[in-house]
């Protein structure tokens, strides 16, 4: 009985951020406005790209310490948690670029740019639960329709709002939108971007603090990088 009592206490201390930001997210889902928000973002100094969307950075890029992720399955992005509810936080284009979503995509697009730290080469910008939790409804804006391949956006079109698709209709998750950089293949097609080793670390590309290489804390504001070093 004081096994299981301290192993709950652990459990509740270790991922007290995440029962805190989830309590949160719940009020705001029921208390926040449900049309469509005009929330500005901005780009960091001297970032290439500017930031995607605006909110909490929940989960960073190689995490293990949020639940469902662990030492044998870490997060390839960032998780950035908007505040409202879901289909009313705006989703950006982080530099121009030619956008694909393939016909199957409920709630992602994805986005070609020339890579602005590895010159030469080709780099994707990734975004996606833009979604309601059954799957039945697109948060992605009109303009790019199943199966758009090679539209061209310029950084700062709005491309949707966050959602809360996590995959599975039964298990819908809370409202965030899921950021990755996705390597390209030699071709300058996109790799799978569940797997850790097709993806790179996105904060360099936006400026900001949060890989978990660096051991910077979850559920943290996004913080410019330039910034904390003045």
């Amino acid at each position: 009985m004081l096994a299981a009592a301290g192993l709950s206490a652990i459990l509740v201390w270790r991922y007290r951020y995440t029962i805190y930001h989830i309590a949160r997210l719940t009020w705001q889902r029921w208390t926040l406005p449900d049309e469509p928000q005009d929330i500005p973002v901005h780009t960091c100094p001297n970032a290439p790209w500017m930031l995607p969307t605006d909110g909490v950075l929940g989960v960073l890029w190689r995490d293990d310490r949020v639940p469902p992720y662990g030492e044998d399955y870490v997060h390839t992005g960032l998780d950035i948690f908007g505040e409202g509810r879901e289909n009313t936080v705006p989703v950006y284009a982080v530099a121009d670029g030619l956008l694909t979503r393939l016909p199957g995509w409920k709630s992602a697009v994805i986005i070609q740019h020339d890579d602005p730290l590895r010159p030469g080469e080709v780099v994707w910008s990734f975004y996606s639960h833009m979604a309601s939790g059954s799957g039945l409804e697109s948060y992605i804006a009109a303009d790019f329709p199943p199966g758009s391949r090679g539209v061209p956006v310029v950084a700062g079109q709005l491309l949707g709002y966050q959602g809360v698709w996590s995959g599975n209709p039964l298990t819908p998750g809370w409202m965030h939108l899921h950021f990755s950089v996705v390597r390209a293949a030699e071709d300058g097609s996109f790799l799978n971007e569940t797997l850790l080793e097709n993806t790179l670390d996105p904060s360099p590309y936006l400026g900001i603090v949060g890989n978990a290489e660096s051991n910077h804390p979850n559920w943290q504001p996004l913080q410019c990088s330039a910034l904390l070093d003045d």
